[in-house]
């Protein structure tokens, strides 16, 4: 989506806020991350603390994996490559590091292919469906997503840090 000039359109970066919005039929609305429980158990307890939490996620935690995958993700896709594409979302659908975080990730990833595949006509949207369907494996949001902004052609320096 982007013009002849060059310029991003509008469009593109509409639709990318969309998708990342709380109200997008992914069900994040309804996960924290863990960040009630980081309230609750009191390590959360101020700006500074949440600073330094949200810090150690992108740093060194899943929301790190979160962003490579997407990336990698966005990568593939820019590049039509659907067989590293397909390496990509394997790697991500096994790397997630407990059970509550895999019903998190599972759940909003399956939410949101399904919902871009039924309002945008999407081909490798389709064929990563298609792959992971045959291995009997889930999509990871940063994939699903990574792959979407790639074909819509947000620049990934504009997609990553709005997806994160």
């Amino acid at each position: 989506m982007i013009d002849e000039h060059g310029h991003l359109s509008t469009l593109a970066l509409l639709r990318q806020q969309t998708w990342l919005s709380p109200a997008f039929p992914t069900g994040a609305y309804s996960y924290s991350h863990g960040l009630e429980w980081a309230i609750e158990a009191g390590d959360i307890h101020d700006r500074e603390s949440l600073v330094d939490w949200l810090e150690a996620d992108l740093c060194y935690g899943s929301g790190r994996n979160e962003g490579i995958f997407f990336n990698e993700a966005w990568r593939s896709a820019a590049a039509n490559n659907p067989a590293r594409l397909l390496q990509v979302a394997e790697l991500a659908s096994v790397f997630r590091s407990t059970s509550e975080f895999a019903l998190e990730s599972v759940q909003q990833s399956i939410a949101c292919l399904t919902t871009l595949r039924q309002v945008w006509c999407d081909r490798l949207l389709d064929c990563l469906a298609e792959m992971l369907r045959k291995l009997k494996l889930a999509p990871a949001l940063g994939v699903v997503l990574g792959v979407r902004a790639a074909t819509q052609r947000v620049p990934a320096n504009l997609a990553l840090p709005a997806f994160l």
